[in-house]
């Protein structure tokens, strides 16, 4: 039966026909970083440096040494000898990275921004995505370059965000949700409720997140909010902004109306859309309001904060 439920008692629960996993709170340390070498070679342009140990994160510390000699234009007499990854006092409106020095080290994060990274760098990454470095030259100039530099990467994940960790390896993502919180399957996604016994009819409870996951039908997250946003129903109000979840662009909403305030984060990855839900019911007798907008604002930041793509 798809719809199964999971309660957290102190051990790990799988349910393997929806491949997720929910486990209890662990005292969580960071874990150690890693040394990764590689040889890049000056003739050819981006290469991988990191690809093959896993992703980088928004938050993720790198610390990036590179040692050795090459050169951009070995048959012009005043670069004949190597030089190092620093590169030399020359710079190319043509080169990858115009501002950096020509023969230095450059990197980037995925396809975003090239950044100059030299024989050191130690940077924390706002970007999610694989690690790629190349000689800074222009990209039609690589052929005659010559040697090689080796380089190594050290990655110290971003702190742990405090909570019960979930991973859901058929959607592709990991979380971490607070302490009082269970999760129940739902027909489109997941449920976060406070019910020790959850279902999919208690995710109308208050402080509830839900996350529905689709076929983003080869729209953008901005495009499927205008589809959100076109409902023609004069008693809800929105409002919205950009933001990042793990490097990948998102929209933040804020939908007033109907029976309450919701939160909603709309991401699209990977062909798929991503779309969470924080709700707050409007004032009911014998319930706190501020007491319950402050746990599901803390509900949202841990969510949120969390939130991490497997590929």
């Amino acid at each position: 039966m798809l719809r199964k439920f999971f309660q957290n008692i102190g051990r790990c629960i799988v349910g393997l026909a929806v491949a997720l996993t929910a486990c209890a709170p662990v005292q969580t340390t960071l874990v150690p970083a890693i040394e990764a070498p590689w040889t890049i070679m000056a003739n050819q342009s981006w290469q991988p440096a990191y690809q093959f140990v896993h992703l980088v994160h928004p938050g993720d510390q790198l610390e990036i040494v590179a040692t050795g000699t090459w050169s951009h234009d070995p048959t012009d007499p005043q670069f004949s000898s190597s030089y190092a990854p620093t590169g030399v006092d020359v710079f190319d409106p043509a080169a990858i990275l115009p501002s950096a020095p020509l023969g230095s080290l450059v990197g980037r994060i995925g396809d975003n921004p090239p950044f100059v990274i030299g024989e050191h760098l130690v940077m924390t990454s706002a970007y999610r995505g694989e690690l790629w470095v190349s000689m800074n030259d222009s990209p039609e100039r690589f052929s005659d370059n010559t040697g090689f530099v080796g380089v190594s990467v050290k990655l110290t994940p971003k702190p742990p965000v405090p909570g019960i960790p979930l991973t859901n390896i058929a959607e592709h993502y990991r979380l971490v949700y607070p302490q009082g919180y269970y999760v129940a399957i739902t027909d489109k996604g997941i449920c976060l409720t406070q019910n020790p016994k959850p279902s999919a009819e208690g995710c109308d409870l208050l402080n509830v997140a839900t996350l529905e996951v689709g076929d983003a039908k080869g729209q953008t997250a901005a495009q499927l909010v205008d589809e959100m946003v076109l409902v023609d129903d004069p008693n809800l109000r929105f409002d919205s902004h950009d933001m990042l979840v793990d490097g990948e662009q998102a929209i933040w909403i804020s939908r007033e109306g109907g029976d309450g305030v919701a939160q909603m984060v709309m991401i699209a990855h990977g062909g798929y859309f991503y779309l969470w839900s924080f709700t707050s019911l409007y004032p009911v007798p014998d319930v706190n309001v501020a007491r319950e907008i402050e746990q599901v604002q803390k509900l949202y930041d841990t969510v949120i904060n969390s939130f991490e793509f497997l590929d």
